[in-house]
């Protein structure tokens, strides 16, 4: 019994330090972009990138809860979770693309209470201003958006 022990014991260290010398394996030399050798995020770029990824899901929360759930009888089930889908450069910006799946229950006084689902899909422009385009068509004039304030 002692030496099954002490064989799993055995085992199970080995695994676990062979486990971390996997991290990295990815052929990448161990670093992945915007990382610094440590593993941790490189300053600079990547608070850019996420501080422009959280301002627009704030913008796409702020444009759902003031211009798509409008009626005072209308209540977003659960917290709203933008996902920032795609994201690329452009001549005026950055253009992210987002999309938020949510529900809605709407109150109603003749019946029993109504429960609507919603997937609601936009571009953002990101540049001196800031541009919001329904659905995923942002091509041509950054400007054919509306301008958000956010």
């Amino acid at each position: 019994m002692r030496r099954r022990t002490i064989i799993a014991a055995t085992g199970l260290a080995v695994l676990t330090g062979g486990a971390g010398c996997l991290d990295g394996v990815d052929g990448s030399g161990g670093e992945e972009e915007g990382e610094q050798e440590d593993g941790t995020a490189t300053p600079g770029e990547t608070d850019h990138q996420n501080g422009l990824e959280d301002r627009v899901r704030d913008c796409e929360e702020q444009f759902i809860r003031e211009e798509i759930v409008t009626g005072a009888d209308e209540h977003i089930d659960g917290p709203l979770a933008p996902a920032i889908v795609e994201r690329r450069p452009g001549e005026a910006g950055e253009f992210l693309e987002v999309r938020t799946e949510f529900g809605v229950t709407r109150e109603t006084d003749d019946g029993p209470d109504e429960h609507l689902d919603y997937a609601v899909a936009a571009i953002y422009l990101v540049g001196d201003d800031v541009y919001r385009t329904e659905g995923t068509d942002a091509d041509g004039d950054p400007g054919d958006g509306i301008r958000v304030d956010c």
